[in-house]
């Protein structure tokens, strides 16, 4: 199992995060010790429910019929450093437990027009818009598998949110409109 993340659509990169990074909804997101400054990104996650390679836009929505909401957590400062110093950025963002994922819903429940938002403590930090989301996917997929068989249990995040920062004793809360579908303490 792979999880690919989009890291930007235009110029088209993305990168791989470890299976160690993943961590089911109803865990504490504990700040690592090996930074200093710690930033959360809204993402949707999609999971791939047959293979493929070079999978055109127009067949993707055969390859997935559920996404998840899920928070994933980047050393920022880090990232920064290693950036500048041109090296790989895997340490800022593919650590243990780095992206929370939340139950997966059906595509048509995800994608009914509702914006999926990020609450920090109570207040809306960021958002997606799920509508131009879901027209996205099928272009990414058509990309990404491209190069990589895309397998059966394979997650695509297909968008990151603006980057919210956070400190031990916020709350993160996801919510599909009104629905809270995903809470995070940090600690």
């Amino acid at each position: 199992m792979k999880t690919i993340v989009i890291e930007s659509s235009s110029p088209l990169s993305w990168y791989f995060i470890a299976d160690s990074a993943l961590v089911n909804a109803g865990k504490p997101f504990f700040i690592p010790e090996f930074a200093d400054e710690f930033e959360a990104f809204l993402a949707p996650v999609v999971r791939i429910n047959r293979i493929g390679k070079s999978i055109g836009s127009r067949f993707a929505e055969r390859y997935f019929t559920d996404i998840a909401p899920a928070v994933h957590f980047r050393a920022s400062k880090l990232r920064r450093e290693l950036l500048a110093a041109g090296l790989p950025t895997d340490a800022a963002h593919s650590f243990d437990r780095a992206m929370t994922v939340g139950t997966f819903l059906p595509t048509s429940e995800f994608f009914c027009g509702s914006p999926l938002i990020m609450l920090k403590n109570g207040e809306v930090a960021t958002e997606c818009n799920t509508v131009k989301m879901k027209s996205s996917i099928g272009p990414l997929l058509e990309a990404v598998s491209h190069s990589n068989t895309i397998k059966m249990g394979d997650y695509l995040v297909p968008q990151l949110s603006n980057p919210v920062g956070i400190e031990i004793g916020d709350t993160l809360n996801v919510a599909l409109g009104t629905d809270i579908l995903l809470t995070i303490h940090i600690k």
